[in-house]
């Protein structure tokens, strides 16, 4: 603690033995007092969980009682399809969010990350469902990069307009670049 928190012993508040107790049992009523909401709330809670099973129960009874057991297990299938519908839904999306993950990282470069993944050959044998993990991706953003080139922003050989081959240097020409000279081009005959 500071020093500027400490009170001085002319700043201390003396209180009388009378109404030091006053204090102590308004502490010990409220104290009692949330105990007892407390333990009301987990006493309350318990009865509304225990209702419920039992009118959940009682209607499974009253099904059974009237021999509807097809609508029982109607309801039970249903049941277990949606449950069994969300699940493959959440993993869907879990496998989806790695591989949009995985090409963001793997091909940077890509001037549409989602061109990439509809490139990709994505099948159940090289993607874990359980863990959401796909099996080689990396080695099928390179196969993509080397045999669709121009789904990435890579370099280009330029023209050399004096010599007819390409350079051996790289140099990458932006768009508006070809489009000028392609115009250029064009406007000469």
């Amino acid at each position: 603690m500071s020093e500027e928190n400490v009170e001085s012993p002319e700043e201390v508040k003396s209180v009388s033995v009378e109404e030091f107790n006053e204090l102590r049992s308004q502490f010990e009523s409220l104290s009692a007092s949330k105990d007892r909401i407390l333990n009301e709330s987990k006493d309350n809670k318990s009865k509304y969980q225990s209702l419920r099973k039992e009118a959940e129960d009682k209607e499974r009874t009253d099904m059974e009682a009237k021999e509807q057991w097809k609508e029982l297990l109607e309801a039970e299938r249903n049941k277990s399809y949606e449950l069994e519908n969300k699940y493959k839904s959440v993993q869907k999306k879990a496998v989806l969010n790695n591989v949009n993950f995985e090409v963001s990282r793997l091909a940077q470069d890509a001037f549409d990350a989602n061109d990439v993944i509809n490139s990709l050959r994505l099948t159940e044998d090289n993607i874990d469902v359980e863990t959401g993990e796909v099996k080689g991706i990396s080695v099928m953003v390179d196969d993509l990069r080397k045999n669709k080139p121009y789904l990435f922003k890579s370099s280009v050989p330029a023209m050399n307009t004096k010599n007819p081959h390409y350079r051996e240097e790289k140099t990458a020409i932006s768009r508006e670049d070809s489009l000028l000279g392609a115009i250029k081009f064009l406007t000469k005959k």
